[in-house]
């Protein structure tokens, strides 16, 4: 360890782990508390599992009309970006009740591996959802009246959808859900109640859980240096020293933290398969972690998970042709085989799964792609979706219609609050604890929306 190249390396590796410590667990108390003395919750699992498209989906072309009225709006609008109504038609979704003035959508033909899901009623629509302190209108956008902080900016964006609070929230409403149940669900209180995959999201930390990060092929663990025997003992060891320093003392838990839970997941892995038939993508690669990571909860004790998976590359100025359509087919394909899996495996109504975004982006173009919009449309995947059920507004496609803001921006119709209180209630919170998570909840008439089918706890 005395050469300059040891030295920089072990830094560098240092460094690496110390930015690891930042999102870990917050301490190895919190994973020796004891089991609730009483659960109140029923002897099942459930879990959530995020899927956020950073950047901002265009999801108006991921649910796209398909009747000839709305198509035609559509097209006027959206203009080289807009999908031919042929092309549509054979994805047209069957749906549980009309949409409103005769409209219908139709699935992206890339997502087509979606089309099954759907039909077997295990995919439902929750349309122009986006980030709401209350209810608004287009005078009140205009007015600026009760809008949210910083509308159409991506960093502001993405925390509000995965916090409700402005950038730079200390707690995320799927971490505040693992909060709230870890008592009542009379599990110990785990490193693993709320995982990321492949990259850290303030959506999987609370106020009590922190997140767990791992990456798609496991567990982060300091590497050893190539050439620099005990180099991994030594870099643990003066992270965790011990020091008068209050910084140092936290990092050295943390680090202790996770280093014992990569432990604890190697050892309760090693009995699942390394690799289900997922697609070999990106997202595939981090719902196969997920997939072992659920397939090992019963090793680890846990009744209640959320999880968070994401996909880039959908800040699409330009382009948007020739790219969009191949990020929704990774959707598509990972999604579908993940819900094909948990029913093979008898979890289909225990893991619900559903996509977010920035921000849904403009109807109109800029010329080969779109800018940042407001509202959009998402995906609610499972057995325990009503089956094929919808929520929210469609879209009129016309500028200057009440639903639209300017420039081709689309005005949600529901929160992210209702979107979060209807799973978090399917994961057992109760009602009267619903505004400790989704602080808007209370300005909204319907807290919950009618997603689901009726479940008998």
């Amino acid at each position: 360890m005395n050469s300059p190249v040891s030295r920089r390396a072990f830094l560098g590796h240092a460094a690496r782990f110390a930015a690891l410590g930042a999102a870990a667990p917050l301490g190895l108390n919190l994973a020796a508390m004891t089991a609730a003395s009483a659960a109140t919750l029923p002897n099942d699992y459930r879990a959530l599992v995020c899927i956020f498209l950073y950047g901002g989906n265009d999801s108006y072309n991921t649910l796209v009309p398909s009747d000839a009225l709305h198509h035609r709006a559509y097209s006027l609008t959206r203009g080289s970006l807009a999908l031919p109504l042929e092309a549509l038609l054979p994805y047209r979704l069957s749906l549980a009740r009309p949409l409103p003035n005769g409209q219908s959508l139709s699935l992206n033909p890339r997502l087509h591996n979606l089309q099954a899901v759907h039909q077997r009623g295990e995919l439902a629509l929750a349309l122009r959802v986006g980030t709401l302190r209350r209810p608004v209108t287009r005078e009140d956008y205009f007015a600026q009246r009760n809008l949210p902080p910083k509308l159409m900016s991506h960093n502001d964006q993405f925390c509000l959808w995965q916090s409700l609070v402005t950038e730079g929230a200390s707690s995320g409403w799927g971490g505040r859900i693992a909060d709230m149940l870890e008592a009542s669900s009379g599990q110990q209180q785990s490193l693993f109640s709320a995982i990321s995959v492949d990259s850290g999201a303030v959506y999987s930390v609370g106020q009590l859980t922190q997140e767990f990060v791992v990456t798609s092929a496991g567990p982060i663990r300091v590497e050893p240096i190539p050439g620099a025997s005990g180099a991994q003992s030594a870099i643990v060891a003066s992270l965790t020293r011990p020091s008068s320093h209050l910084m140092m003392q936290e990092l050295a838990t943390r680090t202790q933290t996770a280093q014992a839970g990569a432990d604890q997941l190697e050892s309760a892995l090693s009995s699942i398969p390394s690799r289900f038939d997922f697609p070999i993508t990106a997202l595939g690669d981090q719902l196969n972690m997920v997939a072992r990571l659920i397939a090992a909860r019963g090793t680890l004790g846990l009744k209640r998970q959320t999880f968070f998976v994401s996909l880039g590359g959908f800040d699409l100025h330009s382009d948007a042709n020739l790219l969009h359509g191949d990020l929704l087919a990774q959707v598509a394909e990972s999604m579908s085989y993940f819900q094909d899996l948990m029913n093979h495996h008898g979890l289909g109504r225990q893991v619900l799964t559903f996509t977010a975004s920035d921000f849904g982006r403009s109807l109109t173009t800029n010329g080969s792609g779109t800018d940042h919009g407001w509202g959009g449309h998402h995906l609610v995947m499972g057995q325990s979706v009503a089956p094929q059920q919808w929520v929210g507004d469609s879209c009129s496609y016309t500028l200057g219609a009440p639903d639209e803001v300017g420039q081709g921006r689309m005005l949600p119709s529901i929160s992210v609050d209702q979107l979060g209180a209807t799973l978090a209630t399917w994961m057992g919170v109760p009602a009267s604890d619903l505004p400790t998570i989704f602080p808007n909840i209370g300005e909204f008439n319907e807290p919950t929306l009618d997603l689901l089918r009726t479940t008998a706890w």
